[in-house]
Protein backbone atom coordinates (compact mmCIF):
# COMPACT_ATOMS: atom_id res chain seq x y z
CA UNK A 1 0.00 0.00 0.00
CA UNK A 2 1.01 3.64 -0.34
CA UNK A 3 1.81 4.05 3.37
CA UNK A 4 4.26 1.13 3.32
CA UNK A 5 5.95 2.49 0.19
CA UNK A 6 6.26 5.93 1.78
CA UNK A 7 7.81 4.46 4.94
CA UNK A 8 10.20 2.39 2.84
CA UNK A 9 11.35 5.47 0.95
CA UNK A 10 11.75 7.50 4.13
CA UNK A 11 13.59 4.97 6.29
CA UNK A 12 15.33 2.97 3.54
CA UNK A 13 14.05 -0.53 4.31
CA UNK A 14 12.72 -3.12 1.89
CA UNK A 15 9.02 -3.86 1.54
CA UNK A 16 7.47 -7.03 0.13
CA UNK A 17 3.84 -7.85 -0.61
CA UNK A 18 2.39 -11.32 -0.83
CA UNK A 19 -0.52 -13.65 -0.27
CA UNK A 20 -0.89 -16.08 2.60
CA UNK A 21 -3.35 -18.26 4.48
CA UNK A 22 -2.75 -20.47 7.51
CA UNK A 23 -3.07 -23.56 5.32
CA UNK A 24 -0.55 -22.71 2.58
CA UNK A 25 2.67 -21.03 3.85
CA UNK A 26 2.88 -17.89 1.74
CA UNK A 27 2.93 -19.14 -1.87
CA UNK A 28 3.08 -15.72 -3.55
CA UNK A 29 5.50 -12.83 -2.99
CA UNK A 30 6.61 -9.74 -4.90
CA UNK A 31 10.15 -8.65 -5.54
CA UNK A 32 11.43 -6.14 -2.99
CA UNK A 33 9.95 -2.65 -3.08
CA UNK A 34 7.39 -3.53 -5.75
CA UNK A 35 5.48 -0.40 -6.80
CA UNK A 36 2.48 -2.24 -8.27
CA UNK A 37 -0.30 -1.55 -5.79
CA UNK A 38 -2.37 -4.63 -4.98
CA UNK A 39 0.17 -7.04 -6.45
CA UNK A 40 0.67 -10.40 -4.72
CA UNK A 41 3.77 -11.15 -6.78
CA UNK A 42 4.73 -14.49 -8.28
CA UNK A 43 4.83 -18.06 -6.95
CA UNK A 44 7.89 -18.65 -4.79
CA UNK A 45 10.13 -21.69 -5.18
CA UNK A 46 8.14 -24.89 -4.66
CA UNK A 47 4.73 -23.21 -4.96
CA UNK A 48 2.40 -23.76 -7.91
CA UNK A 49 -0.62 -21.55 -8.54
CA UNK A 50 -3.54 -21.45 -10.93
CA UNK A 51 -6.42 -19.02 -11.45
CA UNK A 52 -9.52 -20.86 -12.63
CA UNK A 53 -13.08 -20.30 -13.75
CA UNK A 54 -16.03 -22.01 -12.07
CA UNK A 55 -15.66 -24.97 -14.48
CA UNK A 56 -12.02 -25.54 -13.49
CA UNK A 57 -10.44 -24.17 -16.68
CA UNK A 58 -7.64 -21.61 -16.48
CA UNK A 59 -8.49 -17.93 -16.69
CA UNK A 60 -7.01 -15.67 -19.33
CA UNK A 61 -4.79 -12.74 -18.39
CA UNK A 62 -6.96 -10.01 -16.86
CA UNK A 63 -9.81 -12.42 -16.14
CA UNK A 64 -10.89 -12.88 -12.53
CA UNK A 65 -11.03 -16.37 -11.05
CA UNK A 66 -10.36 -18.42 -7.94
CA UNK A 67 -6.75 -18.90 -6.79
CA UNK A 68 -5.67 -22.55 -6.43
CA UNK A 69 -2.40 -23.50 -4.73
CA UNK A 70 -0.24 -26.59 -4.24
CA UNK A 71 3.41 -27.23 -3.40
CA UNK A 72 6.13 -29.58 -4.56
CA UNK A 73 7.81 -29.48 -1.12
CA UNK A 74 6.80 -31.79 1.71
CA UNK A 75 5.23 -30.45 4.92
CA UNK A 76 4.70 -26.93 3.51
CA UNK A 77 0.90 -27.12 3.44
CA UNK A 78 -1.83 -28.50 5.60
CA UNK A 79 -3.47 -31.65 4.32
CA UNK A 80 -6.90 -31.03 5.84
CA UNK A 81 -8.95 -29.64 8.71
CA UNK A 82 -8.99 -31.62 11.95
CA UNK A 83 -12.22 -33.62 12.34
CA UNK A 84 -13.85 -31.67 9.49
CA UNK A 85 -14.00 -34.14 6.56
CA UNK A 86 -16.61 -32.26 4.51
CA UNK A 87 -14.73 -28.97 4.71
CA UNK A 88 -11.49 -30.76 3.87
CA UNK A 89 -13.04 -32.38 0.79
CA UNK A 90 -14.29 -29.01 -0.46
CA UNK A 91 -11.00 -27.16 0.08
CA UNK A 92 -8.51 -29.84 -1.02
CA UNK A 93 -9.98 -30.91 -4.35
CA UNK A 94 -8.46 -32.25 -7.60
CA UNK A 95 -4.96 -32.06 -6.15
CA UNK A 96 -5.16 -28.31 -5.40
CA UNK A 97 -6.06 -26.23 -2.34
CA UNK A 98 -9.00 -23.97 -3.24
CA UNK A 99 -8.42 -20.66 -1.46
CA UNK A 100 -11.87 -19.19 -2.13
CA UNK A 101 -10.20 -15.89 -3.06
CA UNK A 102 -10.79 -14.22 -6.42
CA UNK A 103 -7.69 -12.83 -8.13
CA UNK A 104 -6.40 -12.10 -11.64
CA UNK A 105 -3.09 -11.96 -13.50
CA UNK A 106 -1.84 -8.85 -15.24
CA UNK A 107 0.47 -8.82 -18.24
CA UNK A 108 3.54 -9.02 -16.01
CA UNK A 109 2.24 -11.85 -13.86
CA UNK A 110 1.56 -14.41 -16.55
CA UNK A 111 2.35 -17.95 -15.42
CA UNK A 112 4.30 -19.89 -18.04
CA UNK A 113 3.41 -23.56 -18.32
CA UNK A 114 6.38 -25.86 -17.76
CA UNK A 115 5.49 -27.41 -21.11
CA UNK A 116 6.81 -24.39 -23.01
CA UNK A 117 10.02 -24.31 -20.99
CA UNK A 118 10.71 -27.91 -22.09
CA UNK A 119 10.66 -26.79 -25.72
CA UNK A 120 12.81 -23.77 -24.97
CA UNK A 121 15.49 -25.84 -23.19
CA UNK A 122 15.37 -28.53 -25.90
CA UNK A 123 16.06 -25.90 -28.55
CA UNK A 124 18.96 -24.49 -26.48
CA UNK A 125 20.56 -27.92 -26.06
CA UNK A 126 20.24 -28.73 -29.75
CA UNK A 127 22.11 -25.53 -30.61
CA UNK A 128 24.98 -26.83 -28.48
CA UNK A 129 24.59 -30.53 -29.33
CA UNK A 130 23.28 -30.83 -32.92
CA UNK A 131 21.28 -33.95 -33.69
CA UNK A 132 20.88 -34.97 -30.04
CA UNK A 133 17.92 -36.91 -28.64
CA UNK A 134 15.41 -35.16 -26.40
CA UNK A 135 13.04 -37.06 -24.11
CA UNK A 136 9.57 -35.68 -23.34
CA UNK A 137 6.44 -36.97 -21.62
CA UNK A 138 3.17 -37.68 -23.49
CA UNK A 139 0.83 -35.19 -21.82
CA UNK A 140 1.52 -32.17 -24.07
CA UNK A 141 3.80 -32.79 -27.03
CA UNK A 142 3.24 -30.76 -30.19
CA UNK A 143 5.28 -27.70 -29.20
CA UNK A 144 8.24 -29.79 -28.02
CA UNK A 145 8.25 -32.04 -31.09
CA UNK A 146 7.93 -29.04 -33.42
CA UNK A 147 10.93 -27.27 -31.87
CA UNK A 148 13.08 -30.40 -31.62
CA UNK A 149 12.51 -31.40 -35.24
CA UNK A 150 13.02 -27.84 -36.49
CA UNK A 151 16.33 -27.77 -34.61
CA UNK A 152 17.50 -31.05 -36.16
CA UNK A 153 17.03 -33.19 -33.06
CA UNK A 154 15.18 -36.40 -32.31
CA UNK A 155 12.08 -36.15 -30.07
CA UNK A 156 11.41 -39.34 -28.10
CA UNK A 157 8.34 -39.92 -25.93
CA UNK A 158 8.58 -41.56 -22.51
CA UNK A 159 6.12 -42.51 -19.82
CA UNK A 160 5.66 -39.77 -17.23
CA UNK A 161 7.76 -39.90 -14.04
CA UNK A 162 11.39 -39.42 -13.13
CA UNK A 163 12.21 -43.16 -13.07
CA UNK A 164 10.86 -43.67 -16.60
CA UNK A 165 12.40 -40.47 -18.01
CA UNK A 166 15.86 -41.27 -16.62
CA UNK A 167 15.72 -44.85 -17.86
CA UNK A 168 14.79 -43.73 -21.37
CA UNK A 169 17.44 -41.00 -21.38
CA UNK A 170 20.14 -43.56 -20.60
CA UNK A 171 18.83 -45.96 -23.25
CA UNK A 172 18.80 -43.24 -25.93
CA UNK A 173 21.86 -41.31 -24.68
CA UNK A 174 19.61 -38.24 -24.60
CA UNK A 175 21.19 -34.93 -23.66
CA UNK A 176 18.04 -33.60 -21.97
CA UNK A 177 14.66 -34.80 -20.77
CA UNK A 178 11.76 -32.61 -19.71
CA UNK A 179 8.29 -33.04 -18.25
CA UNK A 180 5.52 -30.48 -18.59
CA UNK A 181 5.25 -30.54 -14.78
CA UNK A 182 8.54 -28.56 -14.77
CA UNK A 183 10.89 -31.42 -13.98
CA UNK A 184 14.09 -31.25 -16.03
CA UNK A 185 16.79 -33.92 -16.35
CA UNK A 186 20.31 -33.58 -17.75
CA UNK A 187 22.73 -36.19 -19.06
CA UNK A 188 25.71 -34.22 -17.79
CA UNK A 189 24.13 -33.94 -14.34
CA UNK A 190 23.97 -37.74 -13.85
CA UNK A 191 20.48 -37.72 -15.45
CA UNK A 192 19.16 -36.00 -12.30
CA UNK A 193 16.37 -33.45 -11.92
CA UNK A 194 17.47 -29.88 -11.28
CA UNK A 195 15.69 -26.57 -10.90
CA UNK A 196 18.86 -24.47 -10.81
CA UNK A 197 20.21 -25.61 -14.19
CA UNK A 198 17.05 -24.56 -16.13
CA UNK A 199 17.10 -21.22 -14.36
CA UNK A 200 20.72 -20.62 -15.42
CA UNK A 201 20.03 -21.76 -19.00
CA UNK A 202 17.03 -19.44 -19.28
CA UNK A 203 19.11 -16.57 -17.85
CA UNK A 204 21.77 -17.31 -20.48
CA UNK A 205 19.16 -17.26 -23.28
CA UNK A 206 17.76 -13.94 -22.05
CA UNK A 207 21.25 -12.43 -22.10
CA UNK A 208 22.22 -13.87 -25.50
CA UNK A 209 18.95 -13.03 -27.26
CA UNK A 210 18.39 -9.74 -25.47
CA UNK A 211 14.65 -10.32 -25.07
CA UNK A 212 12.54 -11.24 -22.02
CA UNK A 213 11.32 -14.76 -21.38
CA UNK A 214 7.71 -13.72 -22.04
CA UNK A 215 8.58 -12.83 -25.64
CA UNK A 216 10.49 -16.09 -26.13
CA UNK A 217 7.48 -18.21 -25.28
CA UNK A 218 4.68 -15.95 -26.57
CA UNK A 219 4.94 -17.24 -30.13
CA UNK A 220 4.99 -20.86 -28.94
CA UNK A 221 1.95 -20.35 -26.70
CA UNK A 222 0.10 -18.77 -29.61
CA UNK A 223 1.13 -21.58 -31.97
CA UNK A 224 0.19 -24.40 -29.56
CA UNK A 225 -2.20 -23.11 -26.86
CA UNK A 226 -2.82 -25.58 -24.04
CA UNK A 227 -5.26 -26.04 -21.19
CA UNK A 228 -2.69 -26.66 -18.50
CA UNK A 229 -3.10 -29.79 -16.43
CA UNK A 230 -6.61 -30.16 -14.96
CA UNK A 231 -6.97 -32.65 -12.12
CA UNK A 232 -10.25 -34.46 -11.57
CA UNK A 233 -11.00 -36.44 -8.43
CA UNK A 234 -13.41 -39.14 -9.62
CA UNK A 235 -15.12 -42.04 -7.88
CA UNK A 236 -14.75 -44.31 -10.92
CA UNK A 237 -11.76 -43.03 -12.95
CA UNK A 238 -11.50 -45.97 -15.35
CA UNK A 239 -15.16 -45.74 -16.31
CA UNK A 240 -14.85 -41.98 -16.80
CA UNK A 241 -11.82 -42.37 -19.07
CA UNK A 242 -13.65 -45.06 -21.05
CA UNK A 243 -16.59 -42.67 -21.58
CA UNK A 244 -14.26 -40.03 -23.03
CA UNK A 245 -12.54 -42.61 -25.22
CA UNK A 246 -15.88 -43.82 -26.56
CA UNK A 247 -16.98 -40.27 -27.32
CA UNK A 248 -13.89 -39.25 -29.30
CA UNK A 249 -12.08 -42.35 -30.55
CA UNK A 250 -13.86 -42.62 -33.89
CA UNK A 251 -12.94 -39.03 -34.81
CA UNK A 252 -9.26 -39.39 -33.94
CA UNK A 253 -6.45 -39.90 -36.45
CA UNK A 254 -4.01 -41.41 -33.93
CA UNK A 255 -4.06 -42.99 -30.47
CA UNK A 256 -1.16 -43.48 -28.07
CA UNK A 257 -1.19 -45.49 -24.86
CA UNK A 258 2.30 -44.76 -23.59
CA UNK A 259 0.84 -43.29 -20.39
CA UNK A 260 -2.93 -43.31 -20.08
CA UNK A 261 -4.58 -42.43 -23.39
CA UNK A 262 -3.74 -39.72 -25.90
CA UNK A 263 -5.96 -39.07 -28.90
CA UNK A 264 -4.85 -36.86 -31.78
CA UNK A 265 -7.04 -35.01 -34.27
CA UNK A 266 -6.05 -32.77 -37.21
CA UNK A 267 -6.11 -29.55 -35.14
CA UNK A 268 -6.16 -30.65 -31.49
CA UNK A 269 -5.21 -33.46 -29.15
CA UNK A 270 -5.72 -34.49 -25.54
CA UNK A 271 -4.16 -36.73 -22.92
CA UNK A 272 -5.92 -38.45 -20.02
CA UNK A 273 -4.04 -40.39 -17.35
CA UNK A 274 -4.54 -41.54 -13.81
CA UNK A 275 -1.97 -40.06 -11.44
CA UNK A 276 0.81 -42.28 -10.12
CA UNK A 277 0.77 -40.44 -6.78
CA UNK A 278 -2.77 -39.08 -6.24
CA UNK A 279 -6.35 -40.39 -6.66
CA UNK A 280 -7.03 -38.10 -9.62
CA UNK A 281 -7.34 -38.22 -13.40
CA UNK A 282 -5.24 -35.60 -15.18
CA UNK A 283 -6.44 -33.93 -18.39
CA UNK A 284 -4.31 -31.94 -20.85
CA UNK A 285 -5.60 -30.45 -24.11
CA UNK A 286 -3.75 -28.53 -26.82
CA UNK A 287 -4.52 -27.24 -30.31
CA UNK A 288 -2.80 -25.90 -33.37
CA UNK A 289 -3.13 -22.16 -32.93
CA UNK A 290 -6.81 -22.20 -31.98
CA UNK A 291 -7.48 -21.12 -28.39
CA UNK A 292 -11.26 -21.24 -28.84
CA UNK A 293 -11.10 -24.83 -30.11
CA UNK A 294 -8.84 -25.83 -27.20
CA UNK A 295 -11.25 -24.33 -24.67
CA UNK A 296 -14.26 -25.88 -26.39
CA UNK A 297 -12.77 -29.38 -26.35
CA UNK A 298 -11.52 -28.99 -22.78
CA UNK A 299 -15.03 -28.11 -21.59
CA UNK A 300 -16.55 -31.01 -23.56
CA UNK A 301 -14.16 -33.57 -22.08
CA UNK A 302 -14.61 -32.25 -18.55
CA UNK A 303 -18.37 -32.50 -18.91
CA UNK A 304 -18.08 -36.18 -19.90
CA UNK A 305 -15.51 -36.93 -17.17
CA UNK A 306 -17.61 -35.42 -14.42
CA UNK A 307 -21.02 -36.64 -15.58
Amino acid sequence: NTQAIALSDRYQFNVYSGFNMTEISGPLMTTKNCRVLGSMGHPRSGAQCRIVNSDGTDCATGETGELLVRTTNRFEMNIGYYNMPEETARAWCDGWFHTGDLVMKDENGEFIEGYYIVGLLAEAFLQKTPGASIIHDPRLTWNTVDLVEASGGKAIMSKTGHAFIKERMRAEDAVYGGEMSAHHYFRDFAYCDSGMIPWMLVAEMICVKGIPLSRMVAERIEKFPSSGEINNKLEAPKEAIDRVLAAFKDESIAQDNTDGISLEFPNWRFSLRSSNTEPVVRLNVESRGDIALMKEKTAAILKILRS
